[in-house]
């Protein structure tokens, strides 16, 4: 059986959710958060102190960020979640933990913070460009630009940057369509972002990953093609956008996680399991 699975920012709300359901599905969770009520206070910018956490662990989840930049100092954000990054991946390197899932954001591409969002066409896949100017942006592209160097020197290992977008308990409608054209009116459940950060902890093959993991549709009852067509004019489609249907594609969390952007609640599934992680 694996060993156990260390989760970062285990105290913040979507670390609690993937703490509960890795335990529901096996694991032995070693749970590390800088306040220490999730059982260890751990400095998560020191890789010297993950180092300390990582002896013997299957896998590292690593959430603990600053999850805006709103209210909080530049430097601070960039501080926290690059760092933050910069030193999970030193610690697994040296630990040897192969395994590193990464809590990334749609917002690597630029998006709710930026002025002005620039979008080169939907629906917005990970390889968009980015368009980065605010600290929480930047600190997302580049923890991911980070991921990529160390697969690079790290062969063997299997790490992922996962996308989240707005989590929230479970779908409602927003209030207008006026707040949404930014960050494209997305969302996406903690439980199914947890579910999301099991299997990318399993996932076959070596090498980095980024996946967006956004729910299939959107908050807006408004449909997809008008809210394009509204605040967005001119942006093109790859693919029709029918119904409310997401601005987001969901297709590399599908194909290389398993992962169903439809599936707001689902069960736990042998994917996720300690035993899926060799």
């Amino acid at each position: 059986m694996a060993g156990p699975l260390v989760v970062t920012g285990a105290a913040g709300r979507l670390g609690r959710r993937v703490v509960a359901r890795a335990v529901r599905a096996g694991w032995e969770v070693r749970e590390v958060d800088v306040t220490g009520v999730a059982g260890g206070a751990v400095d998560v910018t020191s890789p010297g102190a993950l180092a300390g956490v990582l002896d013997g662990a299957a896998a590292l989840v690593h959430l603990a960020a600053r999850p805006s930049p709103v209210g909080v100092d530049a430097h601070e954000v960039l501080s926290v979640n690059l760092g933050g990054t910069l030193a999970a991946l030193l610690a697994a390197e040296a630990t040897g933990t192969t395994r590193v899932v990464l809590a990334s954001s749609v917002n690597a591409t630029g998006a709710a913070y930026s002025r002005a969002p620039r979008y080169d066409a939907f629906p917005v896949t990970e390889a968009h460009a980015s368009y980065a100017e605010d600290p929480y942006a930047l600190s997302k592209f580049l923890g991911e630009q980070a991921a990529d160097a160390f697969a690079r020197r790290r062969p063997a290992a299997v790490l992922t940057s996962l996308r989240f977008h707005a989590l929230r308990e479970g779908f409602a409608f927003g209030d207008r369509d006026e707040d949404g054209p930014k960050d494209l009116w997305g969302w996406v459940s903690f439980e199914a972002a947890a579910a999301a950060c099991l299997r990318a902890v399993g996932r076959a093959g070596a090498g980095h990953v980024v996946a967006n993991v956004v729910a299939v549709r959107t908050t807006s009852r408004t449909p997809t093609a008008e809210l394009s067509a509204r605040f967005h004019p001119g942006v093109p489609w790859t693919a029709e956008p029918r119904g409310h249907r997401s601005f987001y594609a969901t297709d590399v969390a599908r194909d290389v996680l398993g992962w169903d952007a439809a599936d707001d609640d689902p069960a736990v599934t042998d994917a996720e399991r300690p035993w899926s992680a060799p």
